[in-house]
């Protein structure tokens, strides 16, 4: 069986569809509860940025997501 994963708008858009349909407080509650489910999808790129992603070449990659040099920690904390 190769079910796929609904995309991540659809699962969000059913989270709160279901919360939609609960009295307030009820809504919140169900909301509060998913809150690290929704904060994990929010996050998730999108069907066409993982294709364009797919298709960047590395030096592409490079300059498009830049990295940041990192401090030693000893420069950062006085204590060292």
């Amino acid at each position: 069986m190769n079910q796929t994963e609904p995309s991540a708008e659809a699962q969000i858009a059913a989270i709160i569809a279901s919360a939609a349909k609960q009295p307030l407080l009820d809504a919140a509650f169900e909301l509060w509860c998913r809150r690290y489910r929704l904060d994990t999808l929010d996050g998730r790129p999108t069907d066409e940025e993982v294709r364009v992603y797919r298709t960047l070449t590395p030096q592409q990659m490079a300059e498009k997501y830049p990295t940041t040099a990192t401090t030693p920690m000893r420069d950062r904390c006085s204590v060292m």
